[in-house]
């Protein structure tokens, strides 16, 4: 047999609707005959919808976007009506206009076009604040809510919220903060109200006390979700408002096993020690244990929480990121600080045994103390910064959605080295190093961040209101 070749033009479906290509073979005295009908299917065989309409792409990063935009290059080839024979002319279509297939039920973020030929835009993420300028905002935001006894507090936190946001350029647009801080002052009233009454009721007895931080627990996420929303329905790109979509539910079944778990433990210390037995007290530390092991779990959910419900004008983001992967790396950070705690408390008894050589009189209580906390500091202050900056890399990394995705690209040891070195000024400052440290920290997480997008940032602005 000699093989014998005819396209036709095929659309799969409405989402995504690719050329392919159908070859046959021509046998013996039968040759000439399927060249004419293998012609006149290649003139008939015009696709329904142009190559340069919109379709549907896949997430930015999977196997099909990267077929599609190969497939893109190399459409659907011409007429073979045999082994080097030429294929038939025919007139050419008329251009269509781009259109964009009724299978797909259409919402506002599915209406907007994306860019040709599967490509994907890049958008920098940079920071431009001076030390010096934030520094001095700081101190006077200090300076201000000392001499008001903490009224100034909402104003002093917002101007430097505004600093850092309109300092930071989103492709070439700032971000903004326009929360009133009479709103701020009022959440503050609220808290510094829960605490009070807290404290009375302790005052009182200490089951009345447990009692109302408990009720002050059960409100807490309430305040929560308002400070969250509020800031973030606030925080504007290029004067277009974000959005923070969340409901009670949400925000209690993030934040909900947390604090039965915090709640339970302090009320059955409260039941151990009015029992006196030595068993309870096994019981409670295995159930301390328990809860310990299960924050990774309760990190997660509330880090699900807080970046699965933010919307970018049509765009809603997303977070695809396993409780597996957290909780690795938490679990990790947790053994190796255990591990250096043990390393630190020994070097602390060889210590604490010269001493006791050197002078018989005994070792004060606040050496011990002393000693204990050193050794602590210590062995976070080793495990923490790289704890974070993987953390970090870690969940920003899978933040995004099928329009727009987070790419951090942030450097985990230079990133160590330089929160070890603020950890320490912070340290010998008695923490006015502060503001220089969150500038310097800032500028390295955002210089090292983009945003890969399949729409281009006009598309966006258009389908995007103006506050």
């Amino acid at each position: 047999m000699h093989p014998i070749t005819f396209d036709a033009e095929m659309n799969r479906s409405g989402a995504r609707s690719p050329a392919r290509a159908l070859r046959l073979t021509p046998v013996g005295r039968w040759s000439s005959a399927l060249k004419a009908v293998g012609a006149a299917l290649s003139v008939q065989a015009v696709p329904d919808r142009p190559a340069q309409a919109w379709t549907w792409p896949d997430p930015i990063g999977s196997r099909r976007a990267a077929g599609a935009a190969a497939s893109s290059e190399h459409p659907g080839h011409a007429l073979e009506a045999g082994a080097g024979a030429p294929a038939p002319t025919a007139a050419p279509a008329p251009p269509a206009p781009p259109v964009l297939t009724q299978a797909v039920p259409w919402r506002a973020a599915e209406a907007l076009p994306c860019l040709p030929n599967g490509a994907i835009d890049t958008w920098p993420v940079a920071f431009t604040g001076a030390d010096a300028a934030y520094a001095r905002l700081w101190f006077q935001g200090v300076l201000l809510t000392l001499l008001t006894l903490g009224g100034y507090l909402p104003w002093a936190r917002i101007a430097c919220r505004r600093y850092l946001l309109q300092h930071t350029r989103v492709a070439g647009q700032p971000l903004d903060d326009h929360r009133s801080p009479w709103a701020m002052l009022v959440r503050q009233c609220l808290l510094l109200s829960l605490l009070g009454g807290v404290v009375l009721a302790a005052a009182g007895s200490l089951v009345m006390g447990l009692a109302a931080a408990t009720l002050a627990l059960a409100v807490w996420p309430m305040l929560k979700l308002l400070g969250l929303s509020q800031r973030l329905q606030r925080t504007t790109w290029a004067r277009r408002p974000m959005a923070f979509e969340a409901g009670l539910l949400d925000i209690y079944q993030a934040l909900g096993w947390p604090l039965v778990g915090v709640a339970l433990l302090v009320w059955s210390w409260l039941a151990v020690a009015w029992w006196g037995h030595a068993a309870g007290w096994v019981l409670w530390g295995m159930a301390l244990g328990g809860c310990l092991l299960a924050v990774p779990g309760w990190c997660w959910a509330w880090l699900h929480f807080r970046q699965s419900h933010l919307r970018l004008g049509p765009l809603r983001v997303r977070w695809r990121l396993g409780p597996d992967a957290l909780s690795s790396l938490m679990l990790q950070a947790l053994g190796a600080t255990l591990l250096l705690l043990v390393f630190n408390l020994g070097l602390a008894s060889i210590c604490l045994a010269a001493l006791l050589w050197w002078q018989a009189t005994g070792v004060p209580a606040w050496a011990l103390a002393v000693l204990l906390v050193a050794s602590v500091g210590v062995a976070v202050g080793l495990v923490w910064p790289q704890a974070h900056a993987r953390a970090h890399k870690l969940v920003w990394n899978r933040t995004g959605n099928r329009h727009v995705r987070v790419r951090c690209r942030l450097r985990v040891p230079a990133i160590v080295r330089m929160q070890r070195r603020h950890g320490l000024l912070l340290v010998l400052t008695l923490g006015l190093y502060w503001p220089w440290a969150q500038i310097q920290a800032r500028r390295a997480r955002l210089n090292a961040t983009v945003l890969q997008a399949r729409v281009g940032v006009a598309v966006l602005a258009a389908h995007w209101p103006v506050k």
